[in-house]
């Protein structure tokens, strides 16, 4: 009997890789109507974990500061920078849910895009899908040791 893993049974339209350690991640809270390109106001950078991502969404991990955990809301608007060895990319980002897994934890699904239409966006998306591709492909040579 063969178990099943979650890389083989998720049905999702766009696959979830993890990214610990292979993505940089910073965060910070931005306001509606706010460009994407503007600087952020000093203090709304965010401490957070990036857990994984897909082409649509990230999955973060928030932890408390100084006891407090980070004051999110539901469709709270978010500026992401993600970093790796190949480039970085700025996106725009809406909280989509809030899980406490524990008093000094959250993890927030964090859904991309907004449906902007804004071509840079949608270039940044774009981008951020050949990235969980290499993602993918690296998963799969580290868990069968053949070339994808």
């Amino acid at each position: 009997m063969r178990l099943v893993r979650d890389q083989d049974t998720q049905q999702r339209l766009s696959y979830r890789v993890r990214a610990a350690g292979e993505v940089e991640l910073v965060v910070w809270k931005i306001a509606d109507g706010v460009p994407l390109g503007d600087s952020p106001l000093p203090g709304t950078e965010i401490p957070a974990e990036l857990l994984d991502l897909c082409a649509t969404g990230l999955g973060l991990l928030f932890r408390s500061q100084d006891g407090c955990l980070p004051k999110l809301a539901t469709n709270q608007r978010l500026r992401i920078l993600l970093r790796w060895s190949e480039g970085e990319l700025l996106l725009d980002g809406r909280v989509r849910h809030i899980r406490a897994l524990s008093p000094r934890t959250v993890r927030v699904g964090v859904a991309l895009g907004g449906g902007t239409g804004d071509t840079d966006q949608r270039a940044a998306i774009n981008r951020l899908g050949a990235l969980v591709a290499d993602l993918h492909r690296a998963e799969l040579r580290r868990r069968t040791g053949v070339m994808v």
